[in-house]
């Protein structure tokens, strides 16, 4: 009788099973592993695709246009007729504070304040000159 040892017949095990081995720490340790590899992976692809942009020196860039954008959909919503104007580029640092203009058809100007509140590009803003009320 002949016995044959050929491991190519033997199905390698399945990294599930081999994880399920292993002891908790080190399993624990290998879900740190793969979260942290996950998790920049997902941060690589949002500048990849250009969801939003950090430079090395840490300044965020805005899009003046969309800004000045939101701004003016948002004082229409408050019941002012306006045409936003921001300063472009807007490339800084988180916590910077920069001005927009709003001006309406009869000619009245009102500064906006803004203010970029985190990496990703969001900003707070607030009228700085009053408008006076349509009619």
């Amino acid at each position: 009788m002949t016995t044959h040892n050929n491991r190519m017949d033997a199905t390698p095990p399945r990294l599930r099973d081999v994880i399920a081995q292993l002891s908790p720490r080190v399993t624990f340790l290998w879900g740190g592993a793969v979260g942290i590899i996950a998790s920049s992976m997902i941060v690589g692809a949002l500048f990849v695709f250009g969801i939003f942009s950090v430079n090395s020196a840490g300044l965020v860039s805005l899009d003046s246009e969309k800004v000045a954008l939101r701004i003016q959909l948002e004082l229409e919503e408050a019941g002012y007729n306006t045409v936003v104007t921001c300063p472009d580029p807007i490339s800084a640092p988180v916590g910077f504070m920069f001005q927009c203009v709003a001006e309406d058809p009869r000619g009245y100007v009102a500064k906006v304040e803004v203010h970029i509140t985190n990496v990703l590009g969001d900003v707070n803003w607030n009228l700085r000159t009053e408008l006076p009320p349509n009619e």
